[in-house]
């Protein structure tokens, strides 16, 4: 299986930063937000939750977005609920045709639930 691998050091600053994250506030938030992103793609392209870490990581840095809002917007789209910023365009574009969950839930696009 291919495994995407931090190419900038930016990309090897964001995943440190995400390993370290806290339990506590905000933090926890983005953490399960992340965490449920990583599950969604895991689920419907098949790749290990590094794999799909980088996959978020990659499409945030190529977009110019920030991770919390990819990670948000895909759960958005893959749970139906889609949404009218630019992270939910680039989510839809990237992944779109890829998210069964488009017409149900989360769980049946393989997030935890």
């Amino acid at each position: 299986m291919w495994t995407p691998k931090p190419e900038t050091e930016q990309e090897t600053t964001v995943l440190e930063q995400w390993t370290r994250v806290g339990a506590t506030g905000d933090d926890a938030v983005a953490r399960r937000t992340l965490d449920r992103a990583e599950g969604v793609l895991m689920g419907v392209l098949g790749y290990d939750s590094a794999a799909a870490f980088m996959e978020l990581v990659v499409t945030a840095r190529d977009a110019g977005l920030r991770l919390t809002a990819i990670s948000g917007a895909l759960l958005d789209v893959a749970s139906g609920h889609d949404g009218t910023t630019g992270a939910h365009d680039v989510v839809r574009e990237r992944w779109g045709r890829l998210l069964p969950g488009r017409s149900g839930s989360l769980t049946e696009a393989g997030a935890p639930g």
